[in-house]
């Protein structure tokens, strides 16, 4: 039986980078960077994993959600400060 490998391109923003990181070495999942963004601070990913990786999938879709939730806070206190 075949093995099913999904493969997902993720922008992870560069402050997140470390976390993410800790994730794919502690899963051993497979990840390439293939790009970047300076001016926004991000790093374009690769990252591929089969089924039963999925949870470490997931848990570095939340550990970006979070750092982009924080970004978003930030961003509105600073519209609230000039006003």
């Amino acid at each position: 039986m075949k093995t099913k490998i999904y493969v997902q391109e993720l922008i992870i923003p560069s402050d997140a980078m470390p976390e993410v990181a800790t994730i794919l070495v502690n899963n051993e999942l497979t990840n390439e960077i293939i790009g970047s963004d300076e001016e926004n601070e991000t790093i374009t990913l690769e990252v591929q994993y089969e089924k039963e990786e999925r949870d470490a999938f997931q848990e570095i879709l939340d550990v970006v959600e979070s750092y982009e939730d924080a970004e978003e806070e930030e961003g509105d206190d600073e519209e609230e400060e000039e006003e």
